[in-house]
């Protein structure tokens, strides 16, 4: 049990590590102001995914591993459950959220109309931020703990790749963008390999 610890410890440091170098490569690349910027956008798509999610993928861990102990058809029903709530749920709530910003911005906070364009973008992200956990715990939820743990290096990789070549091809849009298109990939290829 403490190799296991050990070893998803490490991983985890070094998702923490791909963080940090992203954070401060772009906070280099656009100076104190864009990382205000950047932050508050971050943190309207972090608030609008966590009350969309309504909490789903934290307590789907209690069923699946439930459903994991019962039998491999019993887990696959859960899971296909569990994923096609969230999905609907992310996809809705991102339609919400993107119409609030459309027609009303201002319910979200002064800035938000200012940076409408950056806003949208990358709430393009937020279905990919709800099933992300979502994942994490149908990993752990099958005894795949390593799986689990090395999906946030992963993620993490392709993500701070995907911000900094956007951030070096189109400027701050591009931040927004390769956030988006990461996750809607790496989404989209999770999806694949647990089917």
């Amino acid at each position: 049990m403490t190799k296991i610890i050990l070893s998803i410890g490490a991983i985890q440091v070094l998702a923490i590590f791909i963080q940090f170098l992203r954070a401060k490569v772009v906070a280099v690349m656009i100076g104190p102001e864009g990382v205000g910027v950047v932050s508050t956008i971050d943190q309207i798509v972090q608030l609008a995914a966590f009350v969309t999610a309504l909490s789903l993928p934290l307590a789907s861990v209690k069923f699946l591993s439930r459903a994991h102990s019962e039998g491999e058809e019993s887990f696959k029903r859960s899971y296909a459950g569990f994923l096609k709530l969230l999905g609907m749920i992310a996809l809705g709530g991102t339609g919400l959220t993107i119409a609030l910003v459309l027609f009303r911005p201002e319910v979200l906070g002064p800035d938000v109309a200012k940076y409408q364009t950056y806003v949208l973008i990358a709430l393009l992200s937020m279905p990919a931020l709800i099933l992300g956990g979502f994942f994490a715990n149908v990993f752990a939820s099958a005894q795949k703990y390593r799986v689990s743990a090395a999906l946030a290096v992963i993620t993490n990789a392709a993500t701070s790749t995907a911000v900094i070549l956007g951030l070096l091809t189109a400027g701050m849009v591009g931040i927004f963008w390769g956030s988006s298109l990461a996750g809607i990939l790496l989404t989209l290829g999770i999806i694949v390999y647990l089917w």
